[in-house]
Formats: structure tokens, C-alpha cells, sequence
């Protein structure tokens, strides 16, 4: 069984004044998210990389580059970064969800204080116009564990189901993006993920044989489909460049689902799939049938 922790922390928050929204904007509170982490973690901001920094615990350089404090690291060369942030506003209310996997979890009080202080810096475009500043009117946590998961936070099993992919999903295979969805690569993407989650960030890591778990697909049918490729674009202050994020979102209707990946893909709205999830790509929900 997967064995994989982590924090869900959701901030509801007002914006004090203008927020200019941007072509994505989860990208921009990831970007802001970063930049303010490494002004409050690290011992040398101006560093360009973690790579030979002497501070091995460091909030900075595990939550945001992925860089664990283990020997495991050097299997992957790019192991997945162990948060994910979504920024969702709606007429009723605003906010920021940030969840911190296996070990990143013990730098929860850092990650609250980068947060609150993007609110009082501002984010998105025209930030240094002083627009996008924002206050935290409360904050919402749930510790998540993978081994326990249906039985705190059930979702009831059922075989029909339809996904609903809320931001675009991207996932490549052999150097392409897919741009129609397929629910075996979606899977094998999603437990590869949550299995390398667990890998490198948990405590008591243990590598997933989602491959066996793979074959129960097989009677797996999609009945109807509504998805479109989306482009989207986000310029990287970093690399100094735009970055595709483009992928798949809409819907698809799902029958003959095997009850042995339930807990997998209903664990997954916290994980997120595919590529760019730190970025608030992969997100998606569960509607069941009723």
C-alpha cells in the first residue's frame, strides 16, 4: 500500500485593492510564492543554486526545488516538488490551497509566513504598482494520510463517475503532450506521482507496483467525452522565457472503474496529475453518479 502524508492548508483571503488577473493565475502565486520562500529560508538569497548551498535542512530547498535531504535523490534526476498551490476565487470567496507532502510538511509555519507576506508585497500584474496586495481572513488544515484517507474523507465508491478536469492536464509520453484524454496514461501518471511523492519525501517511503494495479484497467470504458486542448503560456522571471503549459480540461464520463484504484484517484484531487502541478495544473474533481 502507498504510504504518503501531508498538510492541506487553505487561505481565505481579500484583496485590498485591484487584482489583475493574469492568463493563469496559479502561476503567478507559485512565482511569488518561490521568490518569497527563498527572502525568508535561505541563508544566501542571491545564490543561484541549491546545488553545493552547506544549509542541507532548509525549507526553500526542499519544499520549492524538490531537493531532499537523502540518498534517494539521486535516482531521478527531477523528482516531483512536494507541494502543489491552486488559486481559486468564486462570488462567495477567495482563496489559495497549499498542500505539503511527507516532509514538508514540518515547515508549515514558513510556509503560512510566506504566504501572508506575498498578501502584503502584492501579486500578479502590476504588483509593483501596489495592486494585488491582500489579507488573510482565515485559514482552513487538514493533515491527509493515504493509508487512512476513504475512511476520514470518504468518497463513496462508485464504477461510473465523471472527471472533471478543472485546470488543464498535462502529461507527456515519449517527449509529446497529449492532447486527448486517456485514462490509462492518466492513471499511470497519477501513481507515478503519488508513488514518487511517497519515495522521496515520506518518512517511511515505499515504491508503489502501480504496474500490477495497471492491469485492472483493462475493462475500463470512457462513455462520453467533452475536453479540449487549451494553450496557456506564463512567462518564467527565472528562465526568462514563456513556458508551455498547455493541456487537456473538460470532462469525461467513466464506467467500469475497479475499486482498487478508488482510493488512488480520489487521493489525486489533493496530489494533482501531470506535469506543472506546482503551478496549479492537474487539478480535477470527482462527480459520482447519483
Amino acid at each position: 500500500m502507498l504510504k504518503l502524508k501531508g498538510l492541506f492548508i487553505e487561505f481565505f483571503i481579500e484583496f485590498e485593492n485591484v487584482f489583475i488577473f493574469s492568463n493563469f493565475n496559479c502561476a503567478s502565486f507559485r512565482g511569488a510564492f518561490g521568490e518569497v520562500l527563498k527572502l525568508l529560508a535561505c541563508m544566501e538569497p542571491q545564490r543561484p543554486s541549491c546545488a553545493k548551498c552547506p544549509q542541507k535542512i532548509c525549507g526553500y530547498r526542499l519544499i520549492f526545488e524538490g531537493i531532499p535531504d537523502t540518498e534517494r535523490f539521486a535516482r531521478y534526476k527531477t523528482p516531483p516538488k512536494p507541494y502543489t498551490i491552486y488559486f481559486h476565487s468564486t462570488p462567495l470567496k477567495t482563496g489559495i490551497t497549499l498542500t505539503l507532502w511527507g516532509k514538508a510538511a514540518q515547515f508549515r509555519d514558513l510556509a503560512v509566513l510566506a504566504v501572508s507576506a506575498i498578501g502584503t508585497r502584492g501579486v500578479g500584474v502590476k504588483r509593483k504598482a501596489g495592486y494585488g496586495r491582500f489579507s488573510i481572513k482565515n485559514i482552513e488544515e487538514k493533515s491527509l494520510d493515504f493509508s487512512g484517507f476513504n475512511k476520514n474523507y470518504p468518497i463513496p465508491y462508485t464504477p461510473e463517475f465523471t472527471l472533471n478536469l478543472k485546470t488543464p492536464l498535462r502529461i507527456k509520453r515519449q517527449g509529446k503532450v497529449l492532447t486527448s484524454f486517456d485514462i490509462k496514461e492518466f492513471m499511470k501518471t497519477l501513481l507515478e506521482r503519488q508513488s514518487l511523492l511517497s519515495y522521496y519525501y515520506d518518512e517511511n517511503p515505499e515504491i508503489l507496483d502501480y504496474r500490477n494495479l495497471l492491469k485492472e484497467l483493462e475493462s475500463v470504458s470512457i462513455i462520453s467525452a467533452a475536453t479540449e486542448f487549451k494553450y496557456i503560456e506564463r512567462y518564467s522571471r527565472r528562465q526568462k522565457r514563456f513556458v508551455n503549459m498547455a493541456g487537456i480540461i473538460g470532462s469525461v464520463r467513466v464506467r467500469d472503474f475497479p475499486i482498487s484504484l478508488w482510493d488512488h484517484i480520489c487521493f489525486g484531487i489533493y496530489t494533482g496529475c501531470g506535469e506543472h502541478t506546482t503551478a496549479g495544473l492537474g487539478k480535477y474533481e470527482i462527480l459520482a453518479e447519483k
